[in-house]
């Protein structure tokens, strides 16, 4: 379901949507650089929330503090070591109002915070599928809850959908501003590799201009710079670093 959405193809048909969130960030960047994390972050945010939900987030959005809590919430829950059930696994049959398991009270809290994540913003798309009639801006969540008449949908196939939806927005969020960001210190750190990126952006778009999406993949020298950040600050430490 969710290679559907993320293939080559899929993507070119959000081409307009993601023009117009580099816009905005573009934007928010002149005028405000100094908040540069916080128009990375919100950017990320809006482009996966109008592709998975087809919703338009405003300035302090409630979802993008959801997200950032649902965020919190997963590094506090999966920190090595933190909780004593990670050392004595039968401590998760201990029932919660039991004397020390606090922690336990926690997850359960907490699971409704991150199950929030997925549930607020899918229940907005089927309120707005059945106010709408065939208005509503279409999504991730509408286009597989239409297919599979949501009428009819079981409550099983209406999860998978729900937590594939969920896992765009949450999975996006922190991978996509974690890259961002690497890639801005970086370029602080070698201003001689910002000054060839910025040649090569005057020479394929122009001076001034910002490239179109279809106008990436003949930036060579900056798509080999971008995977050369991923390889050297990884999102996520999944193997060895190569020393060569």
């Amino acid at each position: 379901m969710l290679h559907t959405n993320l293939n080559k193809g899929a993507v070119e048909e959000i081409w307009d949507l993601l023009e117009d969130q580099v816009a905005t960030l573009l934007d928010g960047l002149s005028k405000s650089p100094e908040k540069y994390e916080y128009h990375i972050r919100r950017n990320a945010a809006a482009a996966i929330m109008k592709m998975a939900y087809g919703y338009t987030l405003t300035e302090d959005d409630f979802f993008i503090k959801l997200a950032e809590e649902a965020s919190q919430i997963s590094g506090l829950a999966t920190a090595p070591g933190k909780w004593l059930v990670d050392y004595y696994p039968l401590l998760r049959f201990v029932p919660s109002f039991f004397p020390g398991a606090g922690w336990k009270r926690q997850g359960e809290a907490w699971r409704e915070r991150l199950n929030a994540l997925s549930g607020v913003p899918h229940a907005w798309v089927k309120a707005q599928m059945a106010l709408s009639g065939d208005s509503f801006t279409e999504s991730f969540t509408s286009r597989h809850l239409r297919a599979s008449k949501v009428d009819m949908l079981d409550s099983e196939k209406e999860d998978i959908v729900k937590w594939c939806a969920g896992g765009l927005y949450a999975g996006a969020g922190d991978t996509t501003v974690s890259a961002l960001l690497s890639f801005i210190m970086l370029m602080a750190l070698h201003p001689g590799v910002q000054t060839k990126i910025r040649e090569e952006l005057d020479s394929v778009v122009g001076h001034g201009n910002a490239p179109r999406a279809s106008e990436v993949d003949k930036l060579v020298y900056l798509n080999s710079v971008l995977k050369e950040v991923l390889r050297y600050a990884p999102v996520a430490n999944l193997g060895k670093l190569d020393s060569s």
